[in-house]
C-alpha cells in the first residue's frame, strides 16, 4: 500500500489527518481488509508492506491490516515528479522483502477504496500485468491507464529476455504502458479488469470498482466514455453501439 493516507482534497491538497479523513480512510482500508480477506479464504497467505507519510492516526492504520512486513511513515515530502516519487516507494518496499516468496505483488493507493465489484472479481491468477482500466490510446501506440493499482503475477519479477525486471522499471503511472513496452514487454503482457473506458479520478467520473476516497465521487460516468470499450486486438478505443 502506498500514498499518502487520511487525506482530504483534490489532487494538489496536502490536507490531511481531518474529521473527513478519518473517515473515509477507515472505510478504503476495511474495503482492503476485504478483498485481504477473500484471499486468506481461498488458502493464500497475504502480506501487507505500507509505505506512507507521517499521521498522528499511524497506531489507527495498522490496526486495519494483519501480517505486516514493513512501513515507512516519512517525515517530509518528496520533491521530485510523482512518477519518481512512486518508483522510489516501490523499490524501496522491494528492497526489504524477498520477492520470490510471492506469487503476486498488488501495488494500490492507500486511499483507494475498493468497491465489491473489484473484490468479487480480483483474481489472484491472472497472468498479466494487470491494470484498473484504459482511459484513452495515444497515438495509436499504447494505452493511458488508470494508475491507482497495480496487479504483478510472479513471472514479471525479474528480467527474462528482452524484459529488464520489475526493479527496472515504472510500473504505476498513466504511461507505464508504453514505458513498460519499451523495458522489453509486449502489449499481450498487460491486460485490464475492465475493458470499458473510464478515467482515473473519480470526482470527475464515477466508477464501478473503486473510489478515490478522499474527495466526492461523481454521481456517473462521463458521457463520453459511456459505451466505450478498448479493443486489445485492434489496440484501440471502440463504441459498442
Amino acid at each position: 500500500m502506498i500514498g499518502e493516507c487520511f487525506r482530504e482534497g483534490m489532487s494538489t491538497s496536502r490536507l490531511k489527518d481531518t474529521e473527513y479523513g478519518v473517515k473515509n480512510q477507515t472505510e478504503s482500508s476495511i474495503s482492503h481488509h476485504k478483498l485481504f480477506k477473500k484471499l486468506t479464504n481461498i488458502n493464500y497467505h497475504i502480506d501487507v508492506a505500507i509505505h506512507t507519510y507521517e499521521t498522528k492516526y499511524k497506531d489507527l492504520l495498522l490496526t486495519f491490516y494483519e501480517n505486516i512486513i514493513y512501513t515507512n511513515f516519512s517525515t517530509f515530502y518528496y520533491s521530485d515528479e510523482f512518477r519518481q516519487i512512486v518508483i522510489w516507494s516501490i523499490n524501496n518496499v522491494l528492497s526489504v522483502i524477498n520477492m520470490d516468496e510471492y506469487d503476486f505483488i498488488f501495488i494500490c493507493r492507500l486511499d483507494l477504496l475498493l468497491k465489491e465489484k473489484l473484490i468479487e472479481n480480483f483474481n489472484p491468477e491472472w497472468t498479466e500485468i494487470t491494470y484498473p482500466s484504459v482511459q484513452h490510446v495515444e497515438n495509436n501506440i499504447a494505452p493511458v491507464i488508470s494508475d491507482v493499482f497495480c496487479f504483478i503475477p510472479k513471472k514479471y519479477f525479474h528480467p527474462y529476455d528482452n524484459w529488464k525486471g520489475l526493479l527496472n522499471s515504472q510500473i504505476l503511472h498513466h504511461h507505464s504502458v508504453l514505458w513498460l513496452i519499451d523495458n522489453g514487454l509486449k502489449l499481450k503482457d498487460i491486460n485490464f479488469v475492465t475493458y470499458y473506458i473510464y478515467i482515473s479520478n473519480t470526482f470527475d467520473s464515477s466508477n464501478p470498482f473503486y473510489a478515490i476516497n478522499c474527495r466526492q465521487e461523481h454521481y456517473c460516468t462521463r458521457d463520453i466514455d459511456i459505451n466505450k470499450k478498448y479493443d486489445r486486438n485492434l489496440n484501440k478505443v471502440i463504441d459498442e453501439n
